[in-house]
């Protein structure tokens, strides 16, 4: 398929589904803005895991900081679209001085690091008082924003996102990326700037997956250290990229949406739901080794990162 066809056929699926608002329920205007977020979230996590090498358990530190980014700036009188965007540069900052440390790190000591940094800033946002500390806050300008306008945002992140993976993977620092995540030593030796690429793309997932965070923040209202900095998000980045497709731009909503569905129906059972999320993935990653739309796009021919 020409980039002209695939372009008209997004842009279509971007007007569909723009239209939810005007037709669909707020049962399923929820559920989607929870799979919208979820989905640019993974597309990014996946993005690193995929192409660049970096699988990422401390995803969830760039969440948490922004949605409790829109508290913090909201205090201080900042409006909520500039808040959103001062969490993320926030967010930037933060993986910036990470990187230093943490991107000298592979496999396994990468993502434990990461961990060990999401953990150390729930046990901050746990014990400052300015934010609630343990008993959580409430975004109380949450309370009066209509949920499509929250559906409008985590849908145009999305978009925004799936566009500027799209060009990234064809760019230069794409082609970089994916040369160290086939083999960095080798991609080092034909003069890709390793430590500099792994920069680029750190901070980039940081912005982004902070802005997720402040579209929950303005979903869910209420905000608690150990919800927002939780190991549970990257579960979910996780079953999103894996079910979906990693990698794949139309993975990402596939699998956010399979991955809600399967949250909404284990709902009612405490405990479970982690049980259920791992044995799904495991089932599709057997069967479907390179996700939903992996296969789908294998067949069709279509070429990354679509």
């Amino acid at each position: 398929m020409r980039v002209g066809g695939r372009a008209l056929y997004a842009a279509a699926l971007l007007v569909l589904a723009a239209s939810v608002p005007a037709w669909g329920g707020s049962l399923l205007e929820g559920f989607l803005i929870l799979a919208l977020i979820y989905g640019s979230a993974a597309l990014l996590w996946g993005f690193l895991a995929e192409h660049a090498g970096l699988v990422s358990l401390g995803q969830q530190l760039f969440v948490g900081l922004g949605a409790y980014g829109l508290v913090i700036f909201g205090r201080m009188g900042i409006p909520i679209v500039p808040a959103m965007l001062a969490s993320a540069a926030l967010s930037s900052a933060l993986a910036s001085a990470l990187a230093f440390p943490l991107l000298r790190l592979r496999g396994a000591y990468f993502a434990f690091g990461t961990w060990i940094a999401a953990q150390i800033f729930q046990l901050a946002f746990e014990n400052w008082s300015y934010v609630g500390a343990g008993e959580g806050v409430t975004y109380r300008p949450a309370l009066a924003i209509p949920g499509h306008d929250v559906y409008l945002g985590s849908l145009a992140l999305l978009a925004t996102s799936s566009l500027i993976i799209y060009y990234l993977y064809r760019s230069k620092l794409g082609l970089g990326l994916r040369a160290i995540g086939a083999d960095e030593v080798v991609a080092a030796e034909s003069g890709v700037s390793v430590f500099r690429s792994k920069v680029y793309v750190f901070v980039l997932s940081a912005a982004l997956t902070s802005i997720s965070g402040s579209l929950y923040a303005l979903y869910a209202a209420y905000l608690i250290p150990t919800s927002m900095f939780n190991l549970s998000w990257v579960i979910g980045m996780i079953f999103v990229a894996l079910v979906g497709g990693a990698g794949r731009i139309m993975g990402a909503p596939i699998g956010a949406i399979a991955f809600v569905a399967l949250l909404y129906s284990t709902s009612g059972y405490a405990g479970w739901s982690l049980l259920v999320e791992g044995l799904a993935t495991i089932a599709v990653w057997l069967l479907l080794p390179r996700g939903i739309w992996g296969e789908i796009a294998s067949r069709l021919k279509l070429e990354a990162p679509v």
